[in-house]
């Protein structure tokens, strides 16, 4: 009998073992692969201010209506004019700039600008053609 119970006490230590084995390398992948997810959204957090809203601006076409704009990058934060109308989109000391007509409502200008460093940045405009 106790030769039964030292035969079942070894088998279950082996299975115990076993399954520590495979969780601690699961573990380990686990880490791994939040480590390479944590490099991959370092980079991204690296994009400045100034260039995160060009990135935007880029996506952005001449002659697009306001509401593709809005469907393209959301909401703006702040919007208004009189004759020329224009939205903006703020990140920091930047600021996105999309002027439109005010009929059609069609983009002909879009910049970034750059409070801190004075820098104006044209990505697109009507007046470069």
């Amino acid at each position: 009998m106790k030769k039964i119970l030292s035969l079942i006490f070894v088998y279950a230590m082996l299975i115990f073992t076993a399954c520590a084995e495979e969780s601690d390398t699961t573990a380990t992948d686990t880490q791994t692969n939040g480590t390479e997810f944590a490099e991959e959204r370092t980079e991204e957090v690296e994009m400045s201010d100034e260039e995160y809203l060009i990135s935007l601006g880029k996506r952005l076409k001449l002659g697009m209506t306001e509401e593709e704009v809005v469907a393209e990058i959301g909401e703006p934060d702040q919007h208004g004019g009189s004759g020329r109308y224009w939205l903006e989109y703020y990140r920091g000391d930047c600021c996105l700039r999309v002027w439109t007509w005010i009929d059609p409502y069609e983009v002909y200008r879009v910049a970034v600008y750059n409070d801190k460093t004075g820098n104006n940045t044209e990505i697109y405009s009507i007046y470069d053609e």
